[in-house]
């Protein structure tokens, strides 16, 4: 039992990324030669949005139905309330900085939820930098 405890421990103490969908879609074209996100799903470092998952479920997917299993399996970040997402964007001014809905509703919940962001995308970055909520690689 001690066992048990010690592994719940270390993995409340790693670090959790939640990654954004241009990360999953480098990954997984093979186009990137960078293994970063297959090492941190291995350790188990990355955690899954619902907003992640639905823009990689409409996206052709290879073995389509057990990779959408797969990442049903990855712990999930809590998505921010459409009041939380509303909030945030008129107390930090982010109207009309090229941000969509998606890119709020996750921004939103890493600052909840104090999770770092992982995005390929210059704006997301840059605000997430401004937010403290960026991973930097």
């Amino acid at each position: 039992m001690p066992r048990l405890w010690i592994l719940r421990l270390l993995k409340n103490l790693r670090s959790m990324v939640l990654a954004d969908t241009n990360v999953w879609v480098g990954f997984l074209s093979g186009k990137n030669d960078d293994p970063k996100l297959g090492q941190m799903l291995w350790r188990g470092e990355i955690l899954m949005h619902w907003i992640v998952m639905g823009e990689l479920a409409v996206s052709s997917l290879a073995n389509r139905t057990n990779f959408l299993a797969d990442l049903r399996e990855l712990e999930r970040v809590e998505p921010a309330t459409e009041k939380e997402a509303l909030v945030l964007i008129e107390n930090r001014k982010l109207y009309g900085r090229g941000l969509g809905w998606n890119d709020i509703q996750l921004l939103a919940s890493c600052l909840i939820h104090r999770v770092p962001l992982w995005t390929k995308d210059r704006r997301l970055h840059e605000v997430a930098v401004e937010l403290g909520c960026a991973w930097l690689e």
